[in-house]
């Protein structure tokens, strides 16, 4: 029950949470549609003459994209999905967690955890972002 809630949780967090970061929107969102659809902006930190920012990053998150493309969905469908599956990440690793603080420190803490964690505005945000500071 306590993935299930969370995994409900986190896909309307997929849906409704707004993108709170510029830096989300310009130097990742961005340039995965400019890798996954050969269009769009390309910011100064991953030009070749700059090449501050690795490709990595961007390309790990346009696997899925891809294969969402493959499947016919439309760009829309695609970053919703995106964010599905970050948010679907994250509920696992917070049952998961919740589930290890209940065993090793007790089933009320466990209780508590998932609670704050649940409803969190920080996780609401942060569980769906496209930014390297939440996977």
């Amino acid at each position: 029950p306590m993935l299930a809630c969370l995994l409900a949780i986190r896909l309307a967090c997929a849906l409704l949470a707004p993108i709170m970061d510029c830096d989300e929107t310009f130097n990742y969102v961005e340039p995965v549609h400019y890798v996954t659809e050969g269009s769009g902006m390309q910011t100064w930190e991953y030009s070749p003459e700059f090449a501050l920012r690795s490709y990595a990053f961007v390309e790990l998150h346009a696997l899925p994209v891809r294969l969402a493309q493959l499947a016919g969905m439309d760009k829309v469908q695609t970053f919703y999905g995106l964010r599905a599956i970050l948010g679907t990440i994250s509920a696992v690793c917070e049952a998961v967690f919740c589930n290890a603080v209940s065993d090793s420190i007790g089933a009320r803490v466990g209780a508590l955890t998932f609670c704050f964690m649940a409803f969190a505005s920080g996780m609401f945000h942060s569980s769906v972002a496209v930014l390297p500071s939440t996977t």
